[in-house]
């Protein structure tokens, strides 16, 4: 049962990992588009870059979320394996 535990656990983990990779190259990808979108306008701002800059702060908040979570289920996982 342990070991299927630790598994389940292995493989959930990994899964969000996963999840916040793609999360972080979405938000790289989109964020080099618009600078480069940004920096071809003549006309574009500094609140045009700053909001690029909001942008892909966004999608690495989300993406450092499931990393943090995919941490503590692996830590969950291997705290509840070790006290047996």
């Amino acid at each position: 049962m342990e070991a299927l535990l630790h598994v389940i656990g292995h493989y959930l983990a990994l899964g969000i990992e996963a999840v916040a990779m793609v999360l972080i190259a979405a938000g790289a990808i989109e964020a080099v588009f618009a600078i480069v979108r940004a920096v071809l306008r003549a006309d574009a701002t500094n609140q045009d870059r700053r909001a690029i800059w909001l942008m892909f702060a966004r999608w690495l908040v989300a993406g450092l979320t499931f990393q943090l979570a995919a941490d503590i289920g692996r830590r969950a996982i291997t705290a509840a394996v070790n006290m047996t």
